[in-house]
């Protein structure tokens, strides 16, 4: 059975201030890679049938991210305002 997943990518970062300033938190770099990056790149895409990003906070920063590294998967983006 394949599932739907949901990545919660639109807080502000307000904790992480200094880190969040010109990014997202869901790009700040982690071991030298977004943790947005890998988070997908941990998912096995055969058990999935669609990916939802839910963004906020600098929404296009994410969506050019994951549509310039991510651009064989089909994913949707959902903007909470």
């Amino acid at each position: 059975m394949k599932h739907d997943v949901v990545i919660l990518a639109a807080g502000f970062g307000s904790r992480l201030k200094r880190l969040t300033k010109c990014n997202p938190k869901a790009l700040i770099n982690f071991k030298r890679k977004p943790i947005l990056q890998i988070q997908l790149e941990s998912l096995d895409y055969k058990l999935i049938n669609k990916i939802i990003i839910v963004t906020g906070y600098k929404d296009y920063k994410i969506r050019n991210f994951v549509k310039k590294k991510f651009s064989n998967k089909e994913i949707i983006f959902v903007k909470n305002n």
